[in-house]
């Protein structure tokens, strides 16, 4: 009878440190799993939320821009804001690469009315924005304020 007992006393350990073992080896998959999800996604997140914050200024500088063009421009006023808005997309395009490695392109697609001598309504403007993780291209109608 005592090598009955021997053996099933050491079979009791050998499934309990098995055990242990499995419950360490899941913990261990479990976290890294949720560390590695948290950390890809947040990045995408980030971008895209920066890249819809581009859009807005854009919109809204183009609005100012539409405005300042209308009151200090005699005649020609699509080429006066193209050519704003192109000073715009230079500066925009230095500020963006500073801060990491993300490429921005404002151009103007279209003005309205077609009429040359008029002020200008609105405009279409397309919006390009890169990053390693996302690229956006977008066309917006801006209108004057």
């Amino acid at each position: 009878m005592i090598d009955t007992q021997s053996d099933r006393g050491q079979l009791i350990l050998a499934g309990a440190v098995s055990f242990a073992l499995i419950l360490i080896a899941i913990a261990l998959v479990f976290s890294t799993t949720l560390f590695t999800a948290s950390v890809g996604s947040s990045g995408t997140v980030e971008t895209v939320a920066d890249g819809t914050g581009v859009e807005q200024s854009v919109e809204n500088t183009t609005a100012t821009l539409i405005h300042e063009v209308n009151e200090d421009v005699d005649n020609g006023y699509p080429d006066e804001l193209e050519e704003n808005v192109s000073t715009y997309n230079n500066l925009l395009a230095n500020s963006t690469a500073a801060s990491g490695p993300t490429y921005v392109n404002v151009t103007v697609v279209e003005t309205g009315p077609s009429d040359s001598d008029a002020e200008i309504d609105w405009a279409e403007v397309r919006i390009i924005y890169e990053t390693s993780a996302v690229q956006r291209e977008t066309t917006i109608n801006v209108s004057a304020p």
